[in-house]
């Protein structure tokens, strides 16, 4: 026979006493969760916005700047200079 901490009885007279504090924890670790939720859709929409407005920045940089370039730019490059070949 198991001793009395571990019969049924002794069981619910624990979650009696506790049980409200159980309800509390629970409420506070739901909206815990509902904050974490939502702070986790605020940085991704935030961070795929960021990245958007990123490329877009870096995309009109790049047109912005090529009247600008110089004259080097356009020169024919001696490829067999820069990699090994047989001749």
């Amino acid at each position: 026979m198991l001793p009395d901490a571990f019969n049924g009885t002794a069981r619910t007279r624990w979650r009696e006493r506790l049980g409200p504090i159980f309800g509390v924890l629970e409420g506070l670790a739901t909206v815990i969760v509902g904050i974490m939720v939502v702070l986790f859709y605020v940085c991704a929409v935030g961070g795929v916005a960021l990245y958007v407005v990123s490329r877009v920045y870096v995309l009109i940089e790049c047109i912005i700047t090529i009247p600008h370039l110089p004259d080097a730019v356009f020169d024919t490059v001696v490829w067999s200079r820069y990699f090994p070949h047989m001749t």
